[in-house]
């Protein structure tokens, strides 16, 4: 086996990140809802890491508001997967600072992909967007 075959690519990471976010919700929900994505969107599972923004879109569609609670736990397993740290702007309110990343499931998706292509080829600098200023990271 080369040394190619050993290194995983980032769709393998991502589609891992939903699996286990998806069994985690128990096997049951996790085959209904890979079934429905099959079935009426045409979304098989291992075409997922293409067709994130229509995956974002089934699940809002099967889930309702519970897509974003499922987005938001497979964007916390992505990037403890990714093990790149991201700083996102903070805004204080009243009652503290708050985390405030204006950024979609797709938007997040594409900057871990960003942050892994950069990670895997050793990149010193990593860039993300964070409102509409750039910061650098080593």
């Amino acid at each position: 086996m080369s040394e190619e075959d050993k290194t995983e690519t980032f769709e393998q990471v991502l589609l891992e990140a939903i699996d286990e976010v998806l069994l985690n919700l128990g096997e049951n929900l996790k085959t209904a809802i890979l079934f429905n994505l099959d079935e009426h969107f045409k979304i098989r599972q291992n075409d997922i890491p293409s067709r994130i923004a229509d995956f974002a879109e089934a699940l809002e569609i099967i889930l309702g508001r519970g897509a974003k609670l499922l987005e938001i736990m497979i964007m916390k397993n992505l990037n403890a997967k990714i093990g790149v740290a991201c700083k996102w702007s903070y805004y204080e309110e009243p009652l503290g600072k708050q985390t405030v990343p204006e950024v979609t499931f797709q938007e997040f998706v594409e900057v871990m992909r960003q942050n892994f292509e950069a990670k895997n080829k050793d990149k010193i600098e990593i860039g993300v967007l964070v409102f509409s200023q750039e910061e650098k990271y080593p």
